[in-house]
């Protein structure tokens, strides 16, 4: 590996690593999938007072909802970073996953299966080309 990519990759790997340990810190309070940040907003034909003495003619917000059923939105996209972040890491290492090993096993049954079926195949030319009394 050149000395200029292996830098690159160690930065990637790295990278990828505080991600991971992010998600991880993450998952461990279910407590978030409970929850919901709304976005809010108003837009308001006259400008009116923010509070802080300054005219606006439209206030965002974001309020914490609690929910009473699970977000199921949240825990799947949360699947899917997991799923991005363990293709990375893989593509990154160089590892095979499940999916990859499987589609490789078809691939090589496919292989062998035509092989066969092509051996057969000129068995079969070479079996009727024979003359009767060789044959059984």
């Amino acid at each position: 590996m050149s000395h200029t990519v292996e830098p690159k990759l160690e930065a990637l790997a790295l990278g990828v690593q505080r991600l991971c340990d992010i998600v991880a810190a993450a998952l461990t309070d279910s407590e978030q999938f409970y929850q919901y940040v709304l976005h809010r907003s108003e837009t308001y034909k006259d400008p009116v007072d923010d509070g802080t003495g300054n005219l606006v003619s439209r206030k965002t917000w974001s309020e914490l909802v609690r929910l009473d059923k699970l977000d199921t939105k949240a825990v799947k996209e949360m699947s899917n970073v997991l799923k991005e972040l363990l293709a990375i890491l893989r593509d990154l290492y160089g590892l095979d996953g499940p999916a990859l090993a499987h589609k490789k096993a078809l691939d090589e049954a496919r292989l062998a299966l035509a092989s066969q079926k092509k051996e057969a195949a000129s068995a079969q030319i070479i079996l009727e080309d024979m003359p009767q009394e060789y044959s059984t």
